[in-house]
């Protein structure tokens, strides 16, 4: 897998894509027409790998109702509707202001809109403005603060999160080191961050 990623400012047009919600609707860029678009490809079935968190991150989030943005959770490997709606089942509930889709097209002009042929990491998401304009992607991450500050430029309501940055160096005492690392991963995962590792 690719390490986690922001593109930065895309701001190329969207390509043309196709995905059939898990309620049988056709999804097109012009469904979410004056929208910000929030495309997330990622594994819906237990079978393929486990995006629970994804979706619980998703679900949970304060802007998630936001009426300037769209979700789209894409099982990229092709599920049946009713396999994606019993693995979200449990992480959504009844209710949600989440679109779950079945991959059609468009996957692969995206990638290539987003100059991603030569690799991508799993899940994958896509920012596409309201004027029709894909703008970033993030790549292997699903914390709610990493959506948040991909998502805060285009959409109206969503704050961003601050980032801080944190050095540690050293000579000797590795073990000590990999304690210390182990430390602040539990502190990064109680706000939602990834973890971080130790280089070799």
């Amino acid at each position: 897998a690719l390490p986690a990623m922001a593109a930065g400012n895309l701001n190329v047009d969207c390509p043309d894509y196709s995905f059939t919600s898990v309620d049988g609707k056709q999804i097109t860029p012009a469904t979410n027409a004056g929208k910000t678009t929030l495309i997330v490809f990622a594994h819906l079935n237990a079978s393929h790998g486990d995006a629970g968190q994804l979706i619980k991150n998703l679900a949970e989030a304060e802007w998630i109702g936001n009426p300037n943005l769209s979700v789209l959770v894409v099982d990229w490997m092709g599920s049946a509707p009713e396999e994606i709606r019993q693995f979200v089942k449990p992480y959504v509930g009844s209710e949600t202001e989440i679109t779950f889709c079945t991959n059609g097209s468009g996957f692969h002009s995206l990638l290539e809109a987003a100059g991603l042929n030569g690799g991508f990491s799993i899940p994958l998401s896509f920012v596409v403005d309201k004027n029709g304009k894909l703008q970033n992607y993030l790549q292997g991450e699903s914390s709610e603060n990493s959506f948040r500050n991909l998502l805060h430029p285009y959409v109206d309501g969503i704050e961003p999160v601050p980032m801080t940055t944190l050095a540690l160096t050293g000579e000797h005492g590795y073990a000590e080191a990999f304690k210390i690392v182990e430390l602040i991963n539990v502190e990064r995962e109680k706000v939602g961050l990834s973890a971080v590792k130790m280089d070799k």
